[in-house]
């Protein structure tokens, strides 16, 4: 074997040879620790942008799905009332706080999630940059509950669409200002009581999914806020 240290002769061969590779192991060791710490700075600066990305659109997402909170947690009393008055004397008062009540305004919410920076970092495998596990976790968690509000949504339209009979050829012309729903045949409809009883019901089910997804959210933020101010080692 050839060394790369000029051999002395009072020196053996074979130190010289050991002497020789361990320069080189540690050359090449040495050449890797540096690549892989300079692709670590990369990796550090490329992780601020996507959580930079993510906060924005979780930000944005968060104050949606708040804004529709409120009015559909009081779309929710509102249909509780009405079903109070259903099944009770039709008299001129509890016609009158019906009809109030039911041409309130609506409180429903149809949250739609932007997901474009989060799917990409997903699909794109850029989510195994974020270093923090618990973080990382959530942030893959996170569409699982948009889906979850979703199917709550998808169970309200196909509740709107079957609404009883009776019901729709009442509300079925509204806003015609020219036409008096039939209030009475509405308030001893024991059909559209029913119907109207696991319409609220669902409506809780959205907003217990809503509140979930809405804390989920905060959370995303929270640590994401704690991860961009973070000091980041050798820079």
């Amino acid at each position: 074997m050839k060394t790369l240290l000029r051999h002395r002769p009072d020196t053996p061969f074979l130190l010289d040879a050991i002497r020789d590779l361990v320069i080189v192991v540690v050359g090449i060791l040495g050449a890797l620790w540096l690549e892989s710490w300079w692709q670590g700075l990369e990796d550090r600066d490329t992780e601020q942008v996507i959580l930079a990305g993510l906060r924005d659109e979780f930000a944005r997402n968060r104050d949606d799905l708040a804004q529709g909170l409120g009015p559909l947690e009081a779309g929710i009393e509102r249909l509780v009332a009405i079903h109070e008055l259903i099944g009770g004397p039709v008299d001129t008062d509890r016609l009158a706080a019906f009809r109030e009540l039911a041409n309130a305004p609506s409180g429903i919410s149809m949250f739609d999630p932007r997901q474009g920076q989060l799917s990409s970092v997903i699909s794109s495998g850029q989510l195994a940059l974020i270093r923090n596990q618990e973080l990382r976790a959530q942030i893959a968690d996170w569409p699982a509950l948009a889906e979850d509000l979703d199917l709550e949504r998808q169970v309200f339209l196909n509740l709107s669409g079957s609404i009883p009979p009776e019901a729709r050829q009442v509300l079925g012309r509204w806003p015609d200002s020219a036409f008096e729903p039939d209030y009475a045949a509405l308030l001893a409809s024991r059909v559209f009581d029913e119907w109207l009883a696991y319409f609220v019901g669902n409506q809780r089910r959205t907003v217990e999914e809503s509140r979930a997804i809405l804390d989920a959210t905060n959370q995303i933020i929270e640590q994401i806020d704690g991860e961009l101010d973070s000091p980041r080692i050798g820079r």
